[in-house]
């Protein structure tokens, strides 16, 4: 009878720690891959001003013109790609446990850029 109620004991034990460990854990994922998505639309973003830059050199100097109309993509798929990365960010955002992890240490939507803008 005595080790009935020690198994009863050691469940509990297990359950009053095992459960918040799981949580703590899933927390520390979901904080992980909201740090991580953040630090891709920011990469994202840094390589739409250099792509950037670069185009507007190209186009004050004496490049040819298809040479500033390839740039002139690259800046688009720089874009598109910072897109991407945003509306990943922003679906993790939306989610469980991110939304609740989102409020508690201050991550916010980003915004999308436009396509059509130069």
């Amino acid at each position: 009878m005595g080790g009935f109620f020690l198994g009863k004991i050691m469940t509990a034990v297990t359950v009053l720690w095992g459960v918040p460990l799981l949580v703590l854990f899933w927390a520390i994922g979901a904080t992980t891959r909201l740090l991580r998505l953040r630090k891709q639309v920011q990469k994202r973003s840094g390589q739409i001003a250099v792509q950037r830059e670069r185009q507007m050199a190209d186009a004050v100097s004496t490049q040819p013109l298809e040479d500033v109309a390839t740039l002139a993509q690259r800046v688009h798929f720089a874009r598109q790609a910072y897109n991407d990365s945003v509306r990943h960010y922003n679906a993790a955002l939306g989610q469980f446990p991110g939304s609740l992890l989102a409020r508690l240490f201050g991550f916010r939507m980003a915004d999308l850029l436009p396509q059509d803008a130069d």
